[in-house]
């Protein structure tokens, strides 16, 4: 077979790939394109790396059968919901019904009133406050008390540190309320200043005790997260899960969390799992790696719009009331999308025999064992973890410290076999270049067992760094792959 010879100009994401955030999905109609060109109707198209789904949603859409197996429990669970041909009405009810019950349960603990203004607080604007290392003065982390990168000026006059000091090595103190932007009562929106706590959380006490009972909190992997080394958690007094969020935000996401578990005996299992997933949509959204900027995004918030841990000095609360109705759209525009194009019911099974009477197979595994016959898969279409870029599971810990909860499972956050490279762990548990290189020979091994001898192996991969692509290219090479 010849190679494509013409290229393929990426499109924007359609709406199924729009319902959940995942890390560098691949455009859906260069992969559909790929499907198309090396694979026949009904041929088995399998993607060790599922990541977004991209490969599965476009197999099926194509008229292929479709197995995806990727170890993080985020990937597999945003997959097979973008696999949407159940009954649209049924679905739009309950999500009408979860909403109603989240305003109910939540938008008091927005509400705004100061000097005759009430109304609704849309989002808070925070800063992080340190104490001055060398006079203990509290100082907020503003862009007016930024003097460089990482450096701040104390504004005690009689300090010794004329030149500033460096933000990690003060002590963190707390954070402030500094603007809201609010929603009157006659619709009107504005952004105010705002003098002291009170103003944008009148329920502290209340939401205070609330953390404090809380179930839903844990301690983070730190001391073996590559990303602790760069992004600087423990130093931003980051060491819980609780404490990626406000209180508020956290407490609240706990609220949401308790009144999806007592849906489950009102709904059928597929209507709470994409319940559950507007939730989860809504994480990257509500956390403290957001920010608001004038000259960005017509002055919108944006969030998580990095591969990292990346807390502003300033940052923004958005509410969570108003972030779930978004994502709740955004999850039935996705619905409405997948069951247009798929058009006729897709069968899932558990097994790689029952393929013949089904349409896809998702695993939540390893690939570097999988449960397949020899030469069984018609072509292997993936897109390779890109090294040190993304450390994926680190990142996903902010999604699946809720999906242990809702599945009551206990799966470790990190895992010895993610095919990631480390760049600054520095314990015995570091990932190195060559880590990675043994990893994904195993996992193209696997590949070249399953995939019949007239069958394709195409990826797409992405860095710049040599070390790596020779590392993944002897990957492949050694793996038996010609």
């Amino acid at each position: 077979m010849e190679a494509i010879k013409e290229s393929v100009i990426a499109l924007a994401h359609t709406p199924q790939y729009r319902m959940h955030k995942y890390f560098a999905r691949r455009p859906y109609n260069v992969f559909s394109n790929l499907i198309e060109y090396y694979t026949k109707p009904n041929d088995i198209v399998y993607d060790c790396f599922c990541g977004g789904g991209v490969t599965i949603f476009e197999s099926l859409k194509n008229g292929r059968k479709a197995v995806g197996v990727d170890l993080n429990p985020l990937s597999t669970m945003i997959t097979e919901t973008q696999i949407f041909t159940k009954n649209l009405d049924e679905l739009k009810t309950a999500l009408d019904i979860f909403l109603n019950i989240v305003r109910d349960k939540c938008e008091k603990y927005y509400s705004f009133e100061k000097n005759g203004l009430k109304g609704k607080i849309i989002w808070t604007e925070w800063v992080y406050t340190v104490k001055c290392p060398e006079c203990g003065n509290i100082i907020e982390l503003t862009e007016l008390n930024k003097i460089s990168n990482g450096i701040f000026k104390c504004s005690n006059k009689n300090c010794s540190c004329k030149s500033g000091f460096e933000r990690f090595k003060s002590q963190f103190v707390g954070i402030r309320p500094i603007k809201a932007k609010i929603k009157d009562e006659l619709g009107n929106i504005q952004v105010v200043e705002i003098d002291n706590i009170d103003e944008v959380l009148p329920y502290k006490a209340e939401i205070d005790e609330m953390k404090s009972k809380t179930q839903y909190d844990c301690l983070l992997p730190l001391d073996d997260m590559d990303r602790q080394k760069e992004d600087k958690l423990k130093e931003r007094g980051i060491t819980k899960y609780s404490d990626l969020f406000t209180a508020r935000n956290f407490v609240l996401s706990c609220i949401v969390f308790d009144e999806i578990l007592k849906l489950k005996n009102r709904f059928e299992k597929w209507i709470i799992d994409y319940i559950y997933l507007s939730f989860s949509s809504t994480l990257r959204y509500v956390n403290n790696m957001t920010r608001v900027t004038e000259n960005w995004e017509n002055g919108n918030p944006t969030s998580m719009d990095k591969h990292a841990f990346w807390f502003p000095n300033q940052f923004v609360e958005n509410n969570i009331v108003c972030i779930l109705e978004k994502r709740i759209n955004a999850v039935v525009n996705g619905c409405e999308f997948s069951k247009r194009i798929l058009s006729v019911e897709k069968k899932k099974c558990s097994k790689f025999e029952d393929l013949v009477n089904s349409d896809f197979m998702i695993l939540n595994q390893s690939s570097d064992n999988v449960p397949f016959p020899d030469k069984s898969v018609n072509m292997v279409i993936t897109d390779p973890p890109y090294g040190s870029n993304v450390q994926y599971a680190e990142l996903s810990i902010i999604w699946n410290h809720w999906l242990n909860f809702y599945r009551n499972t206990k799966k470790d956050f990190l895992s010895d076999k993610e095919a990631v490279v480390h760049r600054r762990l520095d314990t015995d548990k570091k990932k190195t270049v060559t880590t990675y290189k043994n990893m994904l020979t195993k996992i193209f091994g696997e590949c070249n067992r399953v995939l019949k001898d007239d069958g394709f192996l195409v990826f797409t991969f992405n860095n710049k760094n040599m070390n790596v692509w020779l590392a993944m290219l002897k990957g492949v090479s050694d793996s038996g792959f010609e």
